[in-house]
């Protein structure tokens, strides 16, 4: 594996290959501060041989690296990152420098943990503009429904007028119809067969009504 400082000097390389600069370093605490337009991020090397112990604590400052506003990395060796996985370090934020015989690579990326007290803030704005839209939602529906209510009663409305006129016309089609039944029954023809006019018994029988 690499010396310690031939890391230290491919995690320079990298950071400034970026656009950053070397603000601070340490060759025996093993790590290295770089700066970019006012932002700070902080790497700190885990060597190959290095105690659980040593492992644990190198993590422990880099999360709180973190949590202090800074862009925490930690540089581990290829073997380690297989056995413990990266969700722990992409959870905390924390930026992951893989590193072999030969090269350097970042698989993760770092960044700054939101403060509790902003989390809360934004929690609380996100609650307020979704409460915001239920009203909205709320007040629309609202307003569509006395639209549709009104709708339904002027259809109604139109409906009643429109069957008046229809029922008149029913009602007075059988009257029509009766007296012109009636009528034709009451008219009298104007000639009788010749077998009835000249019948004296036709005339008998109508002398009796």
């Amino acid at each position: 594996m690499p010396s310690r400082s031939i890391l230290m000097k491919r995690v320079e390389d990298h950071f400034i290959s970026k656009g950053y600069r070397v603000a601070e370093k340490s060759s025996a605490d093993g790590f290295i501060k770089f700066r970019r337009h006012g932002e700070e991020t902080v790497v700190r090397i885990i060597d190959e041989l290095a105690s659980r112990d040593e492992m644990l604590s190198t993590i422990i400052q880099s999360a709180l690296d973190s949590g202090g506003g800074k862009i925490a990395y930690v540089s581990i060796p290829m073997s380690l990152v297989s056995r413990l996985g990266d969700y722990a370090f992409r959870v905390n934020k924390i930026g992951v420098l893989v590193y072999d015989e030969r090269d350097l690579v970042e698989i993760v990326e770092g960044g700054v943990q939101t403060p509790a007290s902003e989390e809360k803030h934004e929690s609380e704005a996100a609650e307020k503009f979704l409460q915001e839209k239920i009203e909205a939602l709320e007040n629309l529906y609202t307003e569509l429904t006395n639209k549709i209510a009104t709708i339904e009663a002027r259809i109604n409305q139109l409906e009643k007028q429109s069957s008046v006129p229809k029922q008149e016309t029913s009602a007075s089609q059988p009257v029509e119809t009766i007296q012109r039944t009636s009528g034709r029954k009451t008219k009298k023809p104007e000639t009788l067969p010749s077998f009835i006019e000249d019948n004296p018994w036709v005339e008998l029988l109508s002398n009796k009504r």
